[in-house]
């Protein structure tokens, strides 16, 4: 879900995926979420047997797991990270075998063309890959069902940020809004708010904690691998402008919204 999870100096790596799955590696989802806030949200989402659920930026699908086993419905997780895939498959074999899971190697936009073939989307921290949240979600209801209902997680400035806390994401302001915002762009985009709910500072503490953690024990691990002086920098850095404006500035929310 970051706007910035790459180091930016020298040469392009060879494998663009393989420092966000380290740094994810101990996460069982790709933004502040704890499992118990996960059960909350997949109940409300309220679906049956019946209905078809797509994931966005699946990740390792552990959400979309957990829906299809609430629910006894079938999904299709999508991403572009096939480091992700692969452990999603191996961690979900059941579902995968079962025919009751399909995950694909593709972006999200490719998906939004099928026409009213879903009737529930996950996009959790992915919305700013897409075109941001209220384009998202006008581009869904081109594949939504009617009553289709979309559970978004996407972030928000709890304060006004810096202009250092910027220059760390690689962002500018205007590319999100307040809480409040981000639930007037799901209402113009034409769905009815049902349920928002904001990550905790435990959530977010624990989201960020493991990221740093998982990058720093590689580099201490690999002290020879090629990347690791840059990672550890790259993380160092994110770390202390977290902690000095990150953690008081950016808020990340779950809106469940139902097309109208």
């Amino acid at each position: 879900m970051k706007m910035n999870d790459l180091p930016t100096s020298g040469p392009a790596p060879v494998d663009p995926y393989r420092f966000t799955t380290i740094a994810h590696r101990a996460h069982r989802f790709g933004g502040p979420l704890s499992d118990t806030k996960a059960a909350v949200l997949v109940e409300l989402l309220g679906l049956n047997a019946k209905l078809q659920v797509l994931d966005l930026g699946c990740g390792k699908a552990n959400l979309l797991a957990m829906v299809l086993q609430r629910w006894g419905c079938t999904g299709l997780g999508v991403d572009v990270n096939p480091h992700f895939l692969a452990e999603a498959r191996r961690a979900h074999f059941a579902l995968v075998a079962g025919g009751r899971l399909k995950l694909a190697e593709q972006s999200g936009d490719v998906v939004m063309q099928k026409a009213g073939q879903f009737d529930a989307v996950l996009c959790l921290g992915a919305a700013h890959y897409l075109g941001g949240m209220q384009r998202l979600l006008m581009e869904l209801r081109r594949c939504l069902g009617r009553d289709g209902v979309v559970l978004i997680g996407e972030g928000f400035w709890s304060r006004p940020p810096t202009p250092a806390f910027l220059d760390l994401i690689g962002g500018r302001q205007a590319q999100m809004g307040t809480h409040a915002e981000n639930a007037q762009r799901a209402r113009h985009a034409g769905y009815d708010v049902l349920y928002t709910s904001t990550a905790s500072c435990d959530e977010w503490d624990e989201y960020e904690g493991l990221y740093a953690k998982n990058v720093l024990d590689f580099c201490h691990q690999h002290p020879d691998d090629p990347e690791a002086a840059a990672w550890r920098a790259h993380v160092e850095r994110w770390q202390d402008g977290w902690l000095r404006w990150g953690r008081e500035t950016l808020g990340f929310a779950y809106y469940l919204v139902r097309s109208r």
